[in-house]
Order: C-alpha cells, then structure tokens, then sequence
C-alpha cells in the first residue's frame, strides 16, 4: 500500500512539473473564451446533472431506472465537456439532454 501513496505522490509531482510547460505559453490560455450564453447553458446543464445525482442518491431506482439515470446524467456531463472545449453542439442536442 505504501508504495501505491509513494506511486502516487510521484505522478502527482511530475504533473506538476510537466503540466505548465505542456500547457503552452503563459500568455495563452487552456480553456476557449465562451461567450455568455454559452456559460449560461453550461450551467443550466450542470444543474440538470446535480438533480439526477442528487435524485438518484435520494430514491432506490435499481435497474432500468438507474440505469437510464446514470445514462442521462453522462449525457449531460459529456455536453458539458464539449461545449468546455469549444465544440459545435447543436441546440436540438441540448434540448433533448436537458429533458
């Protein structure tokens, strides 16, 4: 187990090297500049993803509907991701992940 914790403590201080100087320039930045509305709809589809994992930790769904909970609540989760990198994502797309 220790050397799991030393592993770990190693990888974790490597990235902390390597990770500014992969990163680029200083003057550049890792996350696309998004507009207003495009923050607003992240937002709005973060909150949809709290509801299901808050909903699903209050109920027993087993099965079919957990399942299609945690289906849903990766949906939203990879849309929120996209439109984090700048990726195109059409509004039907989000409409029918915010259903």
């Amino acid at each position: 187990m220790k050397g799991v914790a030393i592993i770990g403590a190693g990888l974790l201080a490597l990235s902390g090297i390597t990770g500014p100087a992969l990163a680029g320039s200083s003057g550049m930045s890792a996350q696309p500049q998004l507009s207003p509305q495009t923050q607003e709809t992240i937002n709005q589809l973060q909150d949809a993803s709290a509801d299901i994992a808050r909903s699903r930790e209050l109920s027993e769904h087993h099965g079919v509907m957990l399942s299609e909970d945690i289906r849903r609540q990766s949906q939203l989760d990879s849309l929120i991701q996209r439109l984090q990198n700048g990726e195109n994502v059409s509004p039907d797309e989000i409409e029918q992940a915010k259903r």
